[in-house]
């Protein structure tokens, strides 16, 4: 019910807009939708029953908060296929050894968060013409890395090497980014630190009345595109 499983409910509402519709109606009733990993990543935990192994509650617990990010597991994917060929870096050996969960504690996690504004952005002026690109709003990670994992990676193909080149150079720019933000030893990175929510009580405009009614910004896990968004 949606009063136990409010986010898989949501999910699953989101996902199901093209339902609330007959076939042929000829009105468009929407043009932009939240990209599916929250709810394809819900799907595949709840394939697991499908396959006979029964979730119970503890297993209904760790889904409403649960943190792996598809888009990372995609990104570096196309990473991997980019240093194939040469030693990674330790920008690259942080990330190919991630496991994709966007922890509160994990470096790996704050680099990637940092890294994607920066892919998308570059992956925009590779499709988008310069002409163009003031008039188009911030591709999702769905639309950056579809558009990415849509070029042909064949031998010496120009576009997949331009691909592979930008991933390499976002990367590091990803790297000197961290190191102004979190300081120059990776080990003492965290997402926690980038990542807070605030809890206000409504009489903290008062002057001064902020230090004493609210409590500290709380470091969070997760972000837009994980199970566990806010």
């Amino acid at each position: 019910s949606s009063e136990i499983c409010p986010i898989i409910t949501d999910a699953f509402i989101a996902s199901a807009n093209h339902k609330m519709i007959p076939a042929g109606y000829p009105y468009k009733v929407g043009y932009s939708w939240a990209p599916p990993y929250r709810f394809q990543r819900i799907t595949q935990v709840l394939q697991q029953a499908k396959a006979g192994n029964k979730l119970d509650v503890g297993d209904m617990q760790r889904l409403q908060t649960d943190v792996l990010s598809l888009p990372a597991l995609q990104l570096i994917g196309l990473l991997r296929a980019a240093t194939a060929q040469q030693k990674p870096g330790p920008a690259a050996e942080l990330l190919l050894h991630w496991k994709g969960e966007v922890k509160r504690d994990s470096a790996a996690a704050a680099l990637y968060e940092v890294w994607l504004q920066i892919v998308t952005r570059e992956t925009m002026n590779l499709a988008i013409p310069a002409a163009a690109r003031t008039m188009i709003d911030d591709w999702s990670p769905q639309q950056a890395i579809g558009f990415l994992q849509g070029i042909n990676h064949s031998g010496l193909d120009t576009p997949a090497l331009t691909r592979d080149h930008m991933l390499r150079e976002s990367l590091e720019e990803a790297w000197k980014e961290m190191q102004k933000l979190q300081g120059v030893d990776s080990t003492k990175w965290s997402w926690g630190q980038m990542h807070h929510v605030r809890f206000r009580h409504p009489l903290d405009q008062m002057p001064g009345a902020a230090a004493l009614t609210d409590p500290l910004p709380v470091s969070r896990p997760g972000d837009e595109y994980t199970v566990k968004a806010t």
